[in-house]
């Protein structure tokens, strides 16, 4: 048996079991049913599984913050949540809908340039931001659709380029 697991096994078998292991041998200290041998095994293989697919999971998160840290992604969060503010206190309807299209129409071979064309001037500085930070949200998120998707496919990622804004 895979000593790493067979705590947590045993612990998800029989809630807060006491016993020790040691030499290769469980020692019970708990007056509960026991588990076999079997059933302990068979709980250690579905805990490795269920680690190698984190393991996949987090490559995704690391390929996404090799990238696009989180202290970026947090520095974003923060433009984004203060010019959303100001440009909705200055009238703008729609905003988030205006922003998902114009980050949209980048993944379809828009310029960010064709994407202010109808922005006011005063308000570009925000919208160009937050179409950059919807960009690389957006970008995200395809990553862990690709990453999933390899995941499931038992392939390796094809994750789309980082957009440079």
């Amino acid at each position: 048996m895979n000593a790493l697991y067979i705590k947590e096994a045993i612990n998800k078998l029989v809630s807060e079991a006491k016993f020790t292991y040691f030499g290769k041998k469980i020692t019970w200290k708990d007056n509960r049913p026991q588990p076999t041998d079997d059933q302990i095994k068979a709980k250690i293989k579905e805990l490795e599984a269920e680690a190698l697919i984190n393991a996949k999971y987090a490559g995704i998160e690391k390929h996404i913050y090799s990238f696009y840290s989180e202290k970026k992604q947090s520095q974003d969060t923060k433009w984004a949540d203060s010019y959303t503010t100001k440009l909705k206190a200055s009238g703008v309807e729609d905003l988030e809908l205006k922003i998902v299209n114009k980050a949209k129409a980048f993944f379809l071979g828009g310029t960010l340039e064709e994407m202010l064309e109808d922005v006011a001037d005063e308000q570009k500085p925000y919208f160009k931001k937050l179409i950059k930070v919807a960009i690389r949200t957006e970008w995200a998120e395809l990553c862990v659709m690709e990453g999933k998707k390899a995941i499931q496919e038992d392939r390796e990622p094809n994750y789309p380029p980082f957009p440079n804004i």
